[in-house]
């Protein structure tokens, strides 16, 4: 038989996929062009199934914002684990752009309708 869980009178169970995790929206993009989005991120821009990746070649801004094209757009893969940051393959974007990283960096963005980070 299964062990029964046991809560202790006047006690709440506390369920951790249920709570906001307080962390600060950032994105991480490592060397290979995976950019990955905390669920604080995700969320401001509506936590959309696809995303635009754009690109501000004057002021340098990689901007992240969500799409409807599922043809174009680029597939938000999430994990299984509640809380977890997204995945988006940019690895494409990176070349066509002549983005060159180096080491893996994380960056907090600013939100104006999309995600920006500088690089």
């Amino acid at each position: 038989s299964e062990p029964k869980e046991r809560i202790l009178m006047g006690f709440q169970k506390f369920d951790r996929t249920m709570a906001p995790s307080g962390r600060a929206p950032s994105v991480t993009i490592n060397i290979r062009g995976i950019i990955s989005i905390n669920q604080s991120a995700i969320i401001r821009i509506g936590s959309p199934d696809f995303v635009d990746l754009l690109y501000d070649a004057d002021e340098r801004l990689i901007g992240i914002c969500p799409s409807e094209d599922a043809e174009n757009g680029h597939r938000v893969r999430g994990t299984d684990k509640a809380g977890a940051s997204v995945l988006v393959t940019g690895t494409s974007f990176m070349n066509h752009f002549g983005i060159v990283s180096t080491e893996s960096r994380r960056w907090f963005p600013t939100f104006d309708g999309a995600i920006q980070i500088d690089r």
